[in-house]
């Protein structure tokens, strides 16, 4: 499955494409069939911070938020309420003190799906790949490109999961940013 990522104002703008799928059998291709069309909104739910993912018809998927615990940085999704996935950032140590010119910079998450145990990779291209079990299961194209952004993913997963884990890797990416107020 393809997710075709548009800025728009106010947030993101996500439509899930039929892919080809690496897995073979009729129940690899019916859902990433059933996904064609699917249209998914990231629109901020303040002015920084978390965002909300809202499919088209207002109705709210998943609320997304970032919480920091002393050194730990989580990224946690919920879905009516209660969690659907979270994500623990690991960040790159700088070599020599962290300063306001060069920040710490997130490099990996280790992320809980109810699909199991994954793992997100910056990759020196500023892209992001996806791996559950040591394969690569989606790629979002680079981050920071004046190209449109692409998110190649598995078409076993539900186009929701890819949104949020899209919002996750949105988050690690700039992580290291600083705010001038």
């Amino acid at each position: 499955m393809i997710l075709q990522i548009k800025p728009v104002i106010g947030g993101y703008h996500l439509t899930c494409a039929a892919g080809e799928t690496a897995a073979s059998g009729r129940g690899a291709a019916e859902s990433a069939h059933k996904t064609a069309g699917e249209e998914f909104r990231i629109l901020p739910k303040k002015l920084t911070g978390s965002a909300k993912l809202i499919r088209s018809g207002s109705e709210t998927v998943c609320e997304t938020e970032i919480l920091r615990e002393g050194d730990r940085i989580l990224y946690l999704a919920k879905q009516n309420g209660t969690e659907y996935a979270q994500a623990e950032l690991t960040c790159r140590p700088c070599s020599g003190p962290v300063s306001m010119i060069r920040p710490p910079q997130g490099v990996h998450l280790d992320i809980r799906t109810p699909y199991g145990s994954w793992e997100a990779d910056r990759q020196n291209d500023q892209s992001v790949l996806f791996s559950r079990d040591s394969t690569v299961i989606g790629k979002i194209s680079p981050f920071f490109s004046i190209r449109p952004q692409i998110f190649a993913c598995s078409g076993e997963y539900p186009a929701s999961l890819w949104a949020v884990l899209y919002v996750f890797a949105a988050y690690m990416m700039h992580e290291g940013e600083v705010d001038i107020i």
